[in-house]
């Protein structure tokens, strides 16, 4: 800008790549998330911006097949400057899915448990209803239909980004709750 300061601009531009990224994860087109979450990770520097983009970037990689591409940008973005409320727990409940679907059973139950806790801590819905989701995953019988009755309860806010959480509820109560888990307890 001529004579000014761009810094307007450049917070301007970092919040519509952020809402770009959720737009194209909405619209599950993972590759452009990707190219997109990745640049966006290299060049804005505001906390919750790198939270929401990172969020939204290791769902791409799971949606890919990505995981460790997944756990690593979450595993960086959680060991810099604190992305803040909702974005650290929704993170942790994301790592937890990607090493779920990874098999990594013990890890990713920790990571939910920790999610939850720090989900209705900070009092965030989705985080809860996403660390559930991969309860659900690890869970069996009777534990798990109390898991997914208990997720069924959380989500129940307008948050927007709770959309695919209800929509995913649906696909393990109708795909056999939690037959794929290692063990029951959860």
């Amino acid at each position: 800008m001529p004579g000014g300061c761009a810094c307007p601009v450049i917070v301007r531009r970092e919040l519509f790549t952020a809402r770009l990224c959720t737009v194209l994860r909405l619209l599950r087109r993972p590759d452009d998330l990707v190219a997109l979450g990745e640049e966006a990770l290299a060049s804005v520097t505001e906390p919750g911006l790198v939270g929401e983009i990172a969020w939204n970037l290791a769902r791409g990689y799971g949606m890919t097949g990505r995981n460790d591409d997944g756990i690593a940008v979450i595993t960086r973005v959680l060991d810099g400057p604190d992305p803040g409320v909702p974005w650290r727990s929704r993170l942790r409940a994301e790592q937890g899915l990607l090493l779920v679907t990874g098999g990594r059973w013990d890890e990713s139950v920790e990571q939910a448990q920790l999610a939850i806790a720090e989900g209705e801590r900070d009092g965030d819905p989705v985080t809860v209803g996403w660390a559930l989701h991969t309860l659900l995953q690890a869970a069996s019988g009777t534990d798990a239909l109390e898991v997914l009755d208990r997720g069924l309860r959380v989500v129940v806010g307008a948050d927007p980004e709770s959309m695919d959480l209800r929509l995913s509820v649906p696909d393990q109560s109708t795909g056999g709750v939690g037959q794929s888990g290692p063990r029951s307890g959860v």
